[in-house]
């Protein structure tokens, strides 16, 4: 079976590879779906590839419905808003939402059409660590069974329950095991990752890493650092303040030194950290799109610290120059989706609550949102 629908990042899949995949007469089977048309139950259909291995969908091509071998392919009609069409169905009649790649390939059905007025649609759908998923206008939890899209029965229901621990348990150990070798004392790290595996969707290569390095402001970043060891991106702040990594677990993490904000090393700065903070969603919330992440997150700050370490806010009009100190390690999880981000300062109210409450300092969100004003957008 050709492989390029299947590996290949989707931007740089051509409508030569969608042709050449239906040159070569591939049957409809557990992973490989064929539609005429979009289909109005389309979330039927990607509810079950997502339970299952996952797989692809191409819209614009039909299937003989004896032999499931594709026959005819002459395209959609061509509309506005075909990709979005398709997402919406993936986050608004699935629960929970699924992962997938959508692109449309516009085309000319004669030499004689003056624009292009056909289309193929390919739908790319990742097997689910969050499974079972259910399609709403049904009711029902569907799986891919060869060819065919069928209800699960309640055996097949608590396999997918089973994967889904598992690949949560699993994503944990990754994390942890790549946060206790970055971390070190005297540091606070923010991290994010995908609750579950991506199962290395991230291929990093020269045309990846430039990407990445554009949604961190070129002006404080160093960015040539590629590390392959890491199986990902590092990057490193120019004062060699910051240092971070995208992986293709989808792991992403900014380590900073908290005794940087002041003058006395044993002092931190709230608005500092809330301005890290801010910055640090912004880079994941890019990244995440930029690979077509659209699940569920984890987020927070990790902190070490072996010495006693006082909260400051450089703001006295506020009165909370009072010293909240700690010296132990912790670690702040925040369960968050990708629209939760979409708002990055309210995001970071949320997120950096438990941190300042592990100093014993807990102001209302309203002085939170209030100090967020006041941070400045480039440090």
């Amino acid at each position: 079976m050709p492989s390029t629908l299947f590996t290949k990042n989707i931007v740089d899949i051509t409508i030569s590879d969608i042709e050449t995949f239906y040159n070569a007469k591939i049957q409809e089977n557990e992973k490989v779906d064929y539609k005429r048309e979009l289909p109005s139950d389309l979330s039927k259909y990607l509810v079950g590839f997502a339970n299952k291995s996952g797989g692809i969908i191409l819209i614009g091509i039909e299937a003989n419905q004896t032999s499931n071998i594709p026959t005819a392919k002459a395209g959609i009609n061509l509309l506005n808003g075909l990709e979005e069409k398709v997402i919406n169905q993936a986050t608004g009649n699935i629960y929970p939402p699924i992962y997938l790649e959508v692109k449309v390939f516009p085309f000319k059905s004669s030499s004689t059409v003056a624009n292009e007025d056909k289309a193929y649609v390919l739908i790319r759908i990742e097997e689910s660590f969050e499974a079972p998923h259910m399609d709403l206008a049904t009711k029902h939890i569907y799986e891919r069974i060869h060819n065919e899209t069928r209800p699960a029965d309640i055996s097949s229901i608590q396999k997918m329950f089973e994967k889904t621990q598992k690949g949560t348990v699993i994503q944990n150990e990754i994390f942890q095991e790549k946060m206790n070798k970055i971390q070190h004392d005297g540091f606070r790290c923010f991290y994010a990752y995908p609750v579950t595996p991506l199962k290395e969707k991230i291929q990093f290569n020269r045309e990846v890493d430039q990407k990445i390095n554009g949604f961190l402001p070129s002006r404080h970043i160093n960015f040539n650092d590629y590390r392959p060891i890491l199986n990902g991106y590092a990057f490193n702040h120019i004062t060699k303040l910051y240092n971070g990594g995208v992986d293709n677990d989808g792991i992403i993490m900014m380590k900073a030194p908290w005794n940087q904000d002041f003058e006395d090393k044993n002092q931190i700065s709230v608005e500092i950290t809330m301005y890290q903070c801010l910055r640090f969603l912004e880079f994941i919330k890019k990244v995440y799109k930029y690979i077509g992440y659209r699940g569920k997150l984890y987020t927070g700050i990790n902190f070490r610290t072996s010495q006693a370490t006082h909260l400051k806010t450089t703001d006295t009009a506020r009165q909370l120059n009072k010293d909240y100190q700690t010296s132990f390690d912790f670690q702040t999880k925040e369960f968050l989706t990708m629209e939760d981000i979409e708002d990055s300062k309210e995001t970071v109210v949320k997120i950096i609550k438990p941190f300042f409450r592990a100093f014993g300092f807990v102001p209302e969100d309203a002085v939170l949102r209030d100090i967020l004003k006041s941070v400045p957008l480039e440090k």
